[in-house]
């Protein structure tokens, strides 16, 4: 089957069917396929090399319940062929997905949360330049009005998965209280950030979090288990 990543993940995908219980399972299994199939084009010897030069190409002949998992996991293709330059890298996810608008695994569409994701890394690449705030601000308000909030919502989700461990929220908090961020800026940010905080923290930090953040976002976006 070398040479063709659909035969190749095959057996992986019955292993998918077989195992997951749910949606998002499905989902994180999927992910780890086009994972691998990602990392394995850029060795010669597997005949995938090919996906180097548009990997949605792939990504847009699967079923469509495969599509995000492959949307997100071929995003490290497009770091290395657009140098690192995110209104390139998020003017291909635009101009070769497909589907935009069907459900994402976490209730957004699958553009939303593809954009996010891209803007994680940046978090990951820039977020100890001095300027990282008006960089990535600046790329997203470049960005069509469908990616603009996504857009912020990556940078501030970054923070979460890229920060110092145990204190992801310190730095996420000055960020989403920049005065470089609009209101609409700043209410993507503190939406994306305090509501995806049960990740990293146990419901006692989480609550202390929520007591830091500005009041109008804090009642908005806390659970009243956490105020």
């Amino acid at each position: 089957a070398w040479g063709d990543a659909t035969k190749m993940m095959a057996p992986g995908f019955r292993l998918c069917e077989r195992m997951a219980e749910t949606d998002m399972q499905y989902y994180l299994c999927a992910t780890g396929l086009f994972n691998s199939i990602e990392i394995l084009a850029h060795d010669s010897k597997y005949g995938l090399t090919e996906l180097l030069k548009d990997p949605f190409a792939l990504c847009n002949k699967e079923p469509l319940k495969h599509r995000e998992a492959c949307y997100s996991n071929m995003l490290p293709v497009h770091f290395e062929e657009f140098g690192g330059d995110f209104d390139k890298i998020l003017a291909y996810i635009n101009n070769k997905m497909i589907d935009k608008n069907e459900p994402a695994v976490d209730g957004k569409n699958i553009n939303q949360q593809v954009v996010i994701g891209t803007m994680f890394e940046f978090i990951r690449l820039h977020n100890r330049d001095t300027d990282y705030v008006k960089a990535g601000i600046d790329v997203c308000r470049r960005q069509p009005s469908d990616d603009y909030e996504p857009c912020v919502e990556g940078l501030s989700g970054g923070h979460l998965k890229y920060g110092a461990p145990g204190i992801e929220y310190e730095q996420n908090l000055a960020f989403c209280n920049d005065p470089y961020l609009t209101e609409i800026e700043q209410n993507a940010c503190y939406r994306y950030f305090l509501t995806h905080l049960d990740i990293n923290y146990n419901p006692e930090k989480v609550e202390n979090i929520c007591r830091m953040a500005e009041p109008m976002y804090r009642e908005k976006y806390c659970s009243t288990r956490h105020l």
